[in-house]
């Protein structure tokens, strides 16, 4: 990674009872430029300054239902790339506004996060796509209406 992208800064946002394996990881490997953030409630605004949003789920403990976090990159104009497991399939299609990943396939991650570094035109339009995508499925009007339809019928 070093090698590859020189330039490139990770964003580590949130906690979790892995945080501590993922920064020792990240200290033996050596990878330059990372930033453990911790919990942060003004997440779209750190969402807003970003190029690719990244959710790597351990698919061996639990599957991702509908995530947050990627509604929330995708509402704030950032391809995705995430584990292909749970809900995700729901939010992304595959290739047209974000990417989905195996599971623990070290090399279909960095394969998909390179492709996303290295085309910024198609970095932008999977982005358009899934901000689109969100206001017109997950808003706020939207999920209000589905609720209704439930309960009321």
């Amino acid at each position: 990674i070093n090698g590859f992208y020189k330039n490139i800064h990770f964003l580590c946002v949130g906690d979790g009872s892995k945080l501590s394996e993922v920064k020792s990881y990240v200290k033996k490997k050596k990878i330059k430029n990372t930033y453990f953030l911790g919990f942060r409630p003004d997440i779209i605004n750190i969402c807003l300054n970003l190029d690719i949003g990244v959710l790597l789920t351990n698919t061996s403990g639990h599957a991702e239902g509908l995530s947050n976090s990627i509604i929330e990159m995708m509402a704030s104009r950032l391809p995705v790339v995430a584990t292909n497991a749970g809900g995700t399939p729901e939010l992304i299609n595959d290739g047209i506004d974000g990417s989905l990943v195996k599971a623990f396939d070290v090399d279909d991650i960095f394969l998909k996060i390179s492709y996303l570094i290295d085309k910024k035109v198609k970095r932008k339009q999977f982005g358009l796509k899934a901000m689109k995508k969100i206001k017109k499925s997950f808003s706020l009007n939207k999920m209000v209406e589905r609720y209704e339809k439930i309960y009321l019928t």
